[in-house]
């Protein structure tokens, strides 16, 4: 598939897409392109990276109606390039955010992960359990992620707080 992409990147359209104005520092901060692509299912998004030019996040016109699911994987893009190794970096490559996800994959883990915990702070889901909790379903659609989402920031709360992960009801 061939991906055209411009030299910079239309924040008003972002912005008019309520992505919300962390992401879109960080995306002026690291001089990432952005650009809506015609990608097809599985693939929701892509991060590449060339030594020497300006990183590049692509993410499926489709996400554009689906506005929950955009900001997930726009954060999950960016999280290819915040966890990216040196190593990696020293030759062009893409990653490719899609719905058929394995769990054997590090680099995805570790952007998902990295994703997840910028979108969702400790101290909030403190707030959420103590002002009541609820079901992972609840949890998701309160903080505007996706169930995946939720289900890895939660995760990601096991090893440091455990009794927080203990006071959420988990669905079936």
């Amino acid at each position: 598939m061939q991906r055209v992409v411009s030299e910079g990147t239309d924040f008003s359209i972002l912005a008019n897409l309520d992505i919300d104005a962390l992401a879109l520092e960080y995306l002026r901060r690291q001089r990432i392109v952005v650009e809506f692509c015609d990608l097809r299912l599985p693939e929701y998004g892509f991060y590449a990276w060339h030594p020497g030019a300006k990183p590049v996040i692509g993410l499926a016109h489709d996400l554009k109606t689906r506005l929950v699911l955009l900001r997930c994987v726009l954060w999950e893009e960016l999280g290819h390039h915040a966890t990216a190794s040196e190593l990696l970096r020293l030759d062009p490559f893409i990653l490719c955010s899609t719905v058929n996800r394995g769990n054997h994959d590090p680099v995805e883990n570790v952007a998902l992960r990295w994703a997840a915990v910028q979108l969702i702070s400790t101290a909030e889901i403190r707030w959420w359990l103590y002002a009541g909790g609820g079901t992972l379903g609840d949890f998701a659609q309160t903080f505007r992620v996706t169930p995946e989402m939720a289900r890895e920031r939660l995760n990601a709360l096991q090893a440091n707080h455990p009794g927080l992960w203990r006071k959420m009801v988990m669905e079936p």
